[in-house]
């Protein structure tokens, strides 16, 4: 008996982070929302579904009832918050809390490997807290308090509405997070403004506009671009070791 294929819808909340996961994986755009199978056990949906949680939950709620996965497997940079992680680092995490909501507690990893037979091989840190903000936590202050006050280790705008949205159709999930920004580097809070939040592309215009006024902000700038491009060089690379053949 032949075994049929394992769907699994594969979302980023931004376009710049699904890029490099395509490219890993030897795909290109034009497959973005599109089913494509990968080899006989996988046939991959890639979507970006925007930034913050209410693009998060309504995206995702869409693509489920549109596409009916196996699995739902977000991947996406997370900022640091406790202050032993650092950028690049691969968080596998177990628990998804925000400020409205009871926490969404994931199963065990392992109970994952009939999709990825390689993800206890990965170089992660599993069983962390993962908290959903409203906005970009950018100070090294306000990472602070946001560690002492919720316990979690990293924070990230979509996790918990995705965690929800599989949850409420009892479909599997699993997230994957990579360390851009570590608990002690300070952000610029106007890069919100520099994707478009329904649909996670870049807006290079408003990034451009923002440094002729502020001149200053280039090394910073700089800085997150590099530690972005860190972070989802460690998505891309987890992405392609998990779909090799065990």
């Amino acid at each position: 008996m032949t075994e049929q294929p394992q769907n699994i819808l594969l979302l980023t909340a931004m376009q710049p982070e699904m890029l490099p996961i395509l490219k890993a994986l030897n795909l290109t755009t034009r497959c973005i929302n599109q089913t494509t199978p990968l080899n006989n056990l996988i046939h991959l949906t890639p979507a970006v579904i925007g930034v913050g949680q209410t693009h998060a939950f309504s995206n995702t709620s869409k693509l489920i009832e549109q596409h009916a996965p196996d699995l739902v497997l977000l991947l996406g940079i997370s900022g640091a918050l406790d202050p032993e992680l650092e950028t690049g680092d691969l968080l596998i995490p177990d628990s998804f809390i925000n400020d409205h909501n009871d926490p969404v507690i994931l199963r065990p990893a392992i109970e994952h490997l009939h999709f990825f037979p390689n993800l206890l091989k990965l170089d992660a840190i599993t069983e962390t807290i993962e908290y959903t903000a409203d906005t970009i936590i950018s100070t090294p202050e306000s990472k602070l308090h946001v560690y002492e006050h919720k316990l979690a280790h990293a924070a990230n705008m979509e996790s918990y509405a995705v965690a929800k949205a599989a949850r409420a159709t009892s479909t599997p999930f699993l997230i994957l997070r990579a360390i851009a920004d570590t608990a002690d580097d300070h952000l610029l809070s106007e890069s919100a403004d520099w994707i478009n939040s329904s649909t996670g592309k870049q807006k290079t215009i408003a990034a451009v506009t923002h440094l002729l006024f502020h001149p200053t902000h280039l090394p910073d700038l700089l800085y997150m671009q590099k530690t972005f491009n860190l972070a989802t060089q460690t998505l891309a690379s987890a992405i392609k070791h998990l779909l090799k053949p065990a």
